[in-house]
């Protein structure tokens, strides 16, 4: 059975890019590392992704937060590197 495993991807300059660009190219990346076969359990597995504040519970949105799902990830700004960090679920 195919099962999905949650992912954390920091990615970026949030002063020099935009989070589409960001998500694009950590998806690029993913896919340069893992292959392009899918079911990576990477960030390449997700088509879209949600705003969350910097001080986001990740581990509770994980387990309760059904608006992040196998096609969805959240994500937020780090403020301590200035980058993205994108979190969810992925197939595998």
């Amino acid at each position: 059975a195919m099962g999905a495993t949650n992912f954390v991807t920091m990615y970026g300059n949030a002063d020099k890019m935009t989070v589409a660009q960001a998500f694009g190219e950590a998806q690029e990346q993913a896919r340069y590392e893992y292959g392009h076969a899918g079911y990576t359990g990477t960030i390449a597995e997700v088509e879209s992704y949600r705003h969350y504040p910097a001080d986001v519970d990740i581990d509770d949105v994980l387990d309760n937060d059904r608006r992040v799902d196998k096609s969805t990830c959240g994500y937020f700004i780090d403020p301590d590197n200035n980058a993205f960090v994108f979190f969810g679920w992925a197939s595998e």
